[in-house]
């Protein structure tokens, strides 16, 4: 039913379904619906009672629209989440509503199912939310960092940790063998991004 149908007589006492009232009482009504739904037939405010009477009235659930953000998603080269709902535009009030990322492509992770603001829901690819309200959620990938060693005269002079690299990234210019001049790394930029990619 979703909703609360109050019906009292002209003293204020209340009647139920099953009731007997003299004919000519004047019944008032009021319904009081539960959060999420919404009247779709309303009972008149009083009826004056000269036969058997029928009040009632009828609820549904509202609908939601449920966004999933597809800025994350695309720029990985995932595909497409999956709903356990088929029009994500209209989602009914209380429905428990499974969405699931589809798998990182390679050189990708998934990193989880996000609100707009920042705030991570969940770490799952199956992300389950009772419906309430109106929603904007986004399934987050992150390209694999990878690690760059950096070795010189047989020793690790360093070492950075991302997905891509810059000049001022480099440590600094390794210290030379007696009679040697430090020329450059063996990669350059481009190419240790190449392998990061």
């Amino acid at each position: 039913a979703h909703c609360t149908l109050t019906v009292t007589d002209s003293n204020g006492n209340t009647v139920v379904n099953g009731d007997t009232v003299a004919s000519g009482t004047i019944l008032k009504v009021s319904v009081k619906v539960d959060d999420g739904y919404t009247l779709t037939t309303t009972p008149q405010s009083s009826y004056t009672v000269s036969e058997a009477t029928t009040i009632k009235a009828v609820t549904k659930a509202k609908t939601y629209a449920v966004t999933v953000d597809k800025t994350y998603y695309q720029n990985s080269g995932a595909g497409e989440p999956t709903a356990s709902v088929d029009d994500l535009s209209a989602v009914s009030y209380g429905t428990a509503l499974t969405l699931t990322a589809a798998d990182a492509k390679d050189g990708y992770e998934f990193l989880g199912w996000y609100q707009t603001n920042g705030k991570q829901l969940t770490t799952e690819k199956e992300y389950t939310v009772t419906i309430t309200s109106a929603l904007t959620v986004q399934p987050r990938y992150q390209k694999n960092s990878g690690t760059v060693t950096f070795v010189a005269n047989g020793s690790v002079v360093g070492t950075y940790t991302g997905t891509s690299i810059s000049e001022t990234d480099f440590p600094e210019t390794p210290f030379a063998l007696s009679g040697y001049e430090f020329d450059s790394w063996d990669k350059t930029v481009a190419e240790i991004n190449e392998t990061l990619n």
